[in-house]
Protein backbone atom coordinates (compact mmCIF):
# COMPACT_ATOMS: atom_id res chain seq x y z
CA UNK A 1 0.00 0.00 0.00
CA UNK A 2 2.44 3.14 -1.16
CA UNK A 3 -0.73 5.43 -0.03
CA UNK A 4 -0.71 4.34 3.72
CA UNK A 5 -0.24 6.95 6.28
CA UNK A 6 2.64 5.47 8.85
CA UNK A 7 2.97 7.55 11.88
CA UNK A 8 5.79 6.13 14.59
CA UNK A 9 4.92 6.86 17.81
CA UNK A 10 7.88 7.28 20.75
CA UNK A 11 6.14 5.08 24.13
CA UNK A 12 6.81 4.32 27.33
CA UNK A 13 4.12 1.52 27.97
CA UNK A 14 3.85 -0.29 25.30
CA UNK A 15 0.74 -2.58 26.60
CA UNK A 16 -0.81 0.64 27.93
CA UNK A 17 -0.99 2.28 24.68
CA UNK A 18 -1.92 -0.55 22.58
CA UNK A 19 -4.99 -1.07 25.29
CA UNK A 20 -6.15 2.08 24.89
CA UNK A 21 -6.12 2.22 21.28
CA UNK A 22 -2.89 4.94 21.06
CA UNK A 23 -1.19 2.71 18.34
CA UNK A 24 -1.28 -0.24 16.31
CA UNK A 25 1.43 -2.17 16.87
CA UNK A 26 5.15 -1.70 19.19
CA UNK A 27 8.31 -2.57 17.16
CA UNK A 28 9.91 -3.31 20.37
CA UNK A 29 10.51 -6.96 19.85
CA UNK A 30 8.37 -7.89 23.37
CA UNK A 31 9.19 -11.50 24.73
CA UNK A 32 6.39 -13.73 24.19
CA UNK A 33 4.87 -14.98 27.42
CA UNK A 34 1.45 -15.50 29.28
CA UNK A 35 1.17 -12.49 30.94
CA UNK A 36 1.89 -10.69 28.18
CA UNK A 37 -0.39 -12.63 25.95
CA UNK A 38 -3.17 -11.69 28.64
CA UNK A 39 -2.68 -7.83 27.58
CA UNK A 40 -1.91 -8.41 24.08
CA UNK A 41 -1.47 -9.76 20.95
CA UNK A 42 1.89 -11.36 19.13
CA UNK A 43 2.82 -11.24 15.62
CA UNK A 44 4.66 -14.70 14.53
CA UNK A 45 8.51 -14.51 16.11
CA UNK A 46 10.78 -11.69 14.81
CA UNK A 47 14.06 -12.72 16.84
CA UNK A 48 15.42 -15.58 18.37
CA UNK A 49 15.97 -13.96 22.25
CA UNK A 50 16.82 -14.84 25.12
CA UNK A 51 20.12 -14.74 27.01
CA UNK A 52 23.59 -15.42 25.22
CA UNK A 53 27.57 -15.19 25.95
CA UNK A 54 30.15 -13.00 24.15
CA UNK A 55 33.93 -14.22 24.61
CA UNK A 56 37.20 -12.96 22.30
CA UNK A 57 37.52 -15.08 19.32
CA UNK A 58 40.73 -16.13 20.39
CA UNK A 59 39.82 -17.42 23.56
CA UNK A 60 40.92 -20.91 24.44
CA UNK A 61 39.01 -23.75 22.69
CA UNK A 62 38.17 -25.24 25.69
CA UNK A 63 36.42 -22.42 27.69
CA UNK A 64 34.51 -22.22 24.43
CA UNK A 65 33.43 -25.46 24.25
CA UNK A 66 32.44 -25.36 27.23
CA UNK A 67 30.55 -22.59 27.52
CA UNK A 68 28.83 -24.12 24.32
CA UNK A 69 28.09 -27.52 25.94
CA UNK A 70 24.47 -28.02 26.06
CA UNK A 71 22.40 -30.48 28.13
CA UNK A 72 20.90 -33.37 26.53
CA UNK A 73 17.35 -32.99 26.53
CA UNK A 74 15.42 -34.18 29.86
CA UNK A 75 18.83 -34.86 31.09
CA UNK A 76 20.99 -33.81 33.77
CA UNK A 77 23.89 -32.57 33.14
CA UNK A 78 26.65 -34.04 36.21
CA UNK A 79 29.87 -34.01 36.50
CA UNK A 80 32.24 -35.48 39.08
CA UNK A 81 34.40 -32.47 39.21
CA UNK A 82 34.03 -29.11 37.92
CA UNK A 83 35.37 -27.98 33.97
CA UNK A 84 38.33 -26.55 34.78
CA UNK A 85 38.12 -24.36 32.23
CA UNK A 86 35.31 -22.09 33.42
CA UNK A 87 37.82 -21.70 36.81
CA UNK A 88 39.89 -18.73 37.69
CA UNK A 89 37.70 -16.30 34.70
CA UNK A 90 36.22 -13.21 35.18
CA UNK A 91 32.26 -13.50 34.13
CA UNK A 92 30.31 -9.63 32.95
CA UNK A 93 26.72 -8.79 32.69
CA UNK A 94 25.03 -5.63 32.98
CA UNK A 95 24.92 -4.88 36.95
CA UNK A 96 21.63 -4.90 38.55
CA UNK A 97 19.92 -7.13 35.69
CA UNK A 98 18.67 -10.45 35.92
CA UNK A 99 21.03 -11.81 34.19
CA UNK A 100 23.78 -10.69 36.12
CA UNK A 101 21.69 -12.26 39.59
CA UNK A 102 21.27 -15.52 37.89
CA UNK A 103 24.93 -15.69 37.08
CA UNK A 104 26.31 -15.00 40.48
CA UNK A 105 24.22 -17.79 41.53
CA UNK A 106 25.28 -20.16 39.25
CA UNK A 107 28.82 -19.30 40.13
CA UNK A 108 27.95 -20.04 43.86
CA UNK A 109 25.78 -23.36 43.18
CA UNK A 110 28.89 -24.63 40.99
CA UNK A 111 31.31 -23.46 43.80
CA UNK A 112 33.78 -22.22 41.50
CA UNK A 113 36.55 -19.76 41.98
CA UNK A 114 35.97 -17.22 40.02
CA UNK A 115 34.81 -13.29 39.89
CA UNK A 116 31.71 -11.37 38.63
CA UNK A 117 32.55 -7.66 37.48
CA UNK A 118 29.35 -5.87 36.41
CA UNK A 119 29.34 -3.05 33.27
CA UNK A 120 27.22 -0.64 32.84
CA UNK A 121 26.49 -1.26 29.24
CA UNK A 122 27.23 -4.11 26.56
CA UNK A 123 30.01 -1.57 24.97
CA UNK A 124 31.45 -1.07 28.03
CA UNK A 125 31.18 -5.47 28.48
CA UNK A 126 33.08 -5.40 25.41
CA UNK A 127 35.62 -3.02 25.93
CA UNK A 128 36.47 -5.56 29.30
CA UNK A 129 36.80 -8.24 27.22
CA UNK A 130 38.84 -6.83 24.22
CA UNK A 131 41.24 -5.49 26.95
CA UNK A 132 41.55 -9.08 28.98
CA UNK A 133 39.59 -7.85 32.06
CA UNK A 134 37.10 -9.98 31.61
CA UNK A 135 36.26 -13.21 29.71
CA UNK A 136 33.09 -13.28 29.01
CA UNK A 137 30.09 -10.98 29.15
CA UNK A 138 26.53 -12.71 29.50
CA UNK A 139 23.27 -10.78 28.44
CA UNK A 140 20.84 -10.16 26.14
CA UNK A 141 21.58 -12.06 22.95
CA UNK A 142 20.71 -9.55 20.18
CA UNK A 143 22.09 -6.65 22.51
CA UNK A 144 25.22 -8.45 22.09
CA UNK A 145 24.87 -9.06 18.78
CA UNK A 146 24.61 -5.18 18.01
CA UNK A 147 27.65 -4.40 20.04
CA UNK A 148 29.97 -6.66 18.41
CA UNK A 149 28.70 -5.63 15.00
CA UNK A 150 29.03 -1.67 15.83
CA UNK A 151 32.51 -2.18 17.58
CA UNK A 152 35.47 -1.84 15.08
CA UNK A 153 37.38 -4.88 16.94
CA UNK A 154 34.24 -6.73 15.93
CA UNK A 155 36.55 -9.44 14.05
CA UNK A 156 38.01 -10.22 17.39
CA UNK A 157 34.88 -10.96 19.22
CA UNK A 158 32.56 -13.52 19.47
CA UNK A 159 28.41 -14.56 20.17
CA UNK A 160 28.08 -17.67 21.04
CA UNK A 161 25.50 -19.81 19.53
CA UNK A 162 24.27 -20.96 22.86
CA UNK A 163 20.85 -19.92 24.25
CA UNK A 164 21.51 -20.05 27.77
CA UNK A 165 17.99 -18.44 28.60
CA UNK A 166 15.63 -18.87 24.89
CA UNK A 167 12.77 -16.13 24.56
CA UNK A 168 10.93 -15.78 21.22
CA UNK A 169 10.59 -11.83 20.31
CA UNK A 170 7.52 -10.87 18.40
CA UNK A 171 5.40 -7.18 17.98
CA UNK A 172 2.83 -6.58 20.33
CA UNK A 173 -0.68 -5.36 18.94
CA UNK A 174 -4.32 -5.60 20.31
CA UNK A 175 -5.90 -8.54 20.88
CA UNK A 176 -8.84 -9.89 19.48
CA UNK A 177 -7.61 -8.43 15.87
CA UNK A 178 -6.83 -11.30 14.06
CA UNK A 179 -6.94 -9.63 10.40
CA UNK A 180 -4.47 -6.61 11.41
CA UNK A 181 -2.68 -9.64 12.96
CA UNK A 182 -2.56 -11.85 9.25
CA UNK A 183 -1.67 -8.19 7.52
CA UNK A 184 1.43 -8.36 9.76
CA UNK A 185 2.06 -11.55 9.96
CA UNK A 186 2.23 -11.45 5.86
CA UNK A 187 4.82 -9.05 5.80
CA UNK A 188 6.85 -10.50 8.29
CA UNK A 189 6.58 -13.62 6.10
CA UNK A 190 7.16 -11.95 2.78
CA UNK A 191 10.83 -10.34 4.19
CA UNK A 192 11.75 -13.87 5.57
CA UNK A 193 10.98 -14.91 2.79
CA UNK A 194 13.11 -11.72 0.69
CA UNK A 195 16.61 -12.97 -0.50
CA UNK A 196 17.57 -9.90 0.54
CA UNK A 197 16.41 -10.45 4.63
CA UNK A 198 20.14 -11.83 5.03
CA UNK A 199 21.80 -8.97 4.00
CA UNK A 200 19.74 -6.81 6.45
CA UNK A 201 20.29 -9.32 9.21
CA UNK A 202 24.27 -9.40 8.59
CA UNK A 203 24.00 -5.77 8.38
CA UNK A 204 22.70 -5.33 11.62
CA UNK A 205 23.52 -8.49 13.71
CA UNK A 206 26.25 -10.12 11.61
CA UNK A 207 26.41 -12.95 10.07
CA UNK A 208 23.61 -15.65 10.97
CA UNK A 209 24.74 -19.22 12.62
CA UNK A 210 23.05 -21.78 11.50
CA UNK A 211 20.54 -22.26 14.46
CA UNK A 212 19.16 -18.92 13.58
CA UNK A 213 18.69 -19.43 10.02
CA UNK A 214 16.61 -22.57 11.20
CA UNK A 215 14.92 -20.24 13.25
CA UNK A 216 13.84 -17.49 10.65
CA UNK A 217 13.08 -20.66 7.87
CA UNK A 218 10.64 -22.54 10.77
CA UNK A 219 8.66 -19.02 11.82
CA UNK A 220 8.03 -17.58 7.97
CA UNK A 221 4.20 -18.54 7.66
CA UNK A 222 3.79 -20.79 4.61
CA UNK A 223 1.77 -19.01 1.88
Amino acid sequence: MPSLAVEWVAVTDGYADIEQRKVDLVCAADEVTLAHRAVASFSIPVFPGGVSALVRADASDALQRTLEERPQPYQPLWRGTLPSALEYRTYSAIGGSAVIEALQARIASMHLKASVAPVDTYDAGLTAVLQRRSDVVFGDRAQLLQAVQRSPAKHELRVLSRHYAFAALALAMARNDDDFRLVVDRALTAIYSNPQFGELYTATFGPPDAETVAFFRSVAVPK
